[in-house]
Order: structure tokens, then sequence, then C-alpha cells
């Protein structure tokens, strides 16, 4: 006598719904990196810049803006990845404009790139005359909610960088 019998539309639905599972989970957790600028042919090394200010010698190629759970990746981990990043594009250097840790919920993807600026300067505040400082908002918790009920809530580490390429 039977009592289970396993059926191959049991398997293949269970099977699909892990699959769908484990994807959902990988791409919730990973540092999503996106550019807009000039392309030319990979470099080796890419420096970080702690100068806010275009350094003579070099000119900007374009921005980029890198996202990524807090909970999950360091500030540092996101600039490696815009590090990987500007190496694929060419280019030598990187200067981070702003790091911000967000709610979740409040990440707009808008306000990520704004590929219709033309220069690759305008439209995050930094000029190459003006030392400007990073604005860093690190929420590291946060209670919500009513009574004694304490939720912590979810962050993503947002990074806008220039990628620079020594002037030929």
């Amino acid at each position: 006598m039977k009592i289970f019998q396993k059926t191959s539309s049991s398997i293949s639905f269970a099977s699909a719904m892990i699959l769908t599972s484990a994807l959902l989970l990988s791409a919730s957790s990973c540092v999503n990196v996106s550019y807009s600028g000039a392309k030319y042919p990979p470099t080796e090394k890419v420096e970080v810049l702690k100068d806010k200010t275009v350094p003579d010698g070099y000119i900007v190629i374009g921005k980029a803006t890198a996202k990524g759970p807090s909970a999950d990746f360091s500030n540092q981990d996101i600039i490696k990845k815009l590090s990987e990043k500007a190496k694929e594009e060419g280019a030598d250097a990187i200067i981070v404009v702003s790091l911000e840790k967000l709610p979740y919920a409040k990440v707009r993807t808008d306000e990520f790139l704004d590929t219709d600026q033309g220069d690759a300067n305008l439209g995050w505040g930094l000029d190459d005359s003006f030392e400007g400082d990073i604005r860093q908002v690190d929420y590291d918790f946060m209670e919500t909610g009513s009574g004694k009920t304490q939720e912590t809530e979810v962050f993503t580490t947002i990074v806008k960088s220039l990628f620079l390429r020594k002037k030929q």
C-alpha cells in the first residue's frame, strides 16, 4: 500500500519554488553599479582619491552610482565594486562624491544617475573649483512602531562617484 506517491509535477513545482526563492535571495544581496560616461580600454589599477576636486592632469569620463544592502556590504565593499567598474570602463581614478545610508523604503532609483545633465560634474554638487565634503548619513539602528516594540529597519548604502582618466 502506497501512502505517498511522488509525481513529476509536484517535484517540478517544488524545485521551481526553491529555485525562485534562491534567486530572489541572491538578487537582494548584491551591489548594483550603474555607470554613465565614456568607455576606454580597461585599466589595471584605479586609485580612490581623497580630495574632492578633480586634480590637474585628469579629466572626468563619467559618473557612477553603487548601491547595496548595508547589512551585507561595508562602505569599503561598495567602493571596491565601484573601483572594479572603473577599471572595466578605463578609468585611472575615482572620486567619491557622496556616501549615504538610507532606509530601503526611501531609496528612489530615479536619483541614482541623472544622465540628462551632459557634463559629468552637474547634478551632484561637485564643481572643479569647489572642495566639498562627503555626505554621510549613518543610521545604525532605528526604533519604529509604538509601545515597546523595536523593529530594525533595512538600510541601503548609496555611493555616488566620478570616474577620472589621466590626460594623454
